[in-house]
Order: C-alpha cells, then structure tokens, then sequence
C-alpha cells in the first residue's frame, strides 16, 4: 500500500480514527483551505478534500484560508499557525 491508498475513506484504519478518544487534553486547531472560493463554506473543497471531510467538530478554533490544498506557505496559513503557537 502507498501513502496514497492509505488515505482513501475506505482504509479500516481511517475509518476508527474518529471514534478513537485522545489520551489527554489536547488542543485541536483546523486550518481549512477554500480556493478562495464565494458560496456557503459546507460546500467548498481545497480542491483535494471537500470541507465537510476536513471539518472537525468541537475544535478550539477553525480557520478558512482562501487557497488551495497546498496552502502551507501562504500569508494567512502562517500567522494562524503562530497564532496557536503563541497562545497562552
């Protein structure tokens, strides 16, 4: 199996994930990419993963960056990551 294949929605693996609990209190941030797309966020995609894929409930904070699935070296992306980094 590839790193590829191991991200498809019908892994076992991938399916249990959510169900399984955090071994402590862990902060859970979501950066989300939109392609800077207009229209209701519930039915935006990075243009790899759909937002309803990458949408995590019960998160300290989510954050829609108006980019594509390879947003890690834009602007917004990096102060969102300094500003979780940074915090108290």
């Amino acid at each position: 199996m590839d790193s590829v294949s191991s991200l498809s929605p019908r892994q076992p693996t991938l399916q249990i994930l959510p169900d399984l609990p955090l071994g402590h209190p862990v902060a859970l941030h979501s950066i989300i990419g939109n392609r800077g797309r207009s229209g209701p966020i519930e039915d935006s995609s990075d243009g790899v993963v759909e937002y309803w894929s990458s949408h995590l409930d019960d998160v300290d904070s989510e954050v829609i960056i108006p980019h594509n699935h390879r947003c890690l070296d834009k602007k917004e992306t990096i102060e969102e990551v300094f500003r979780i980094l940074l915090k108290p």
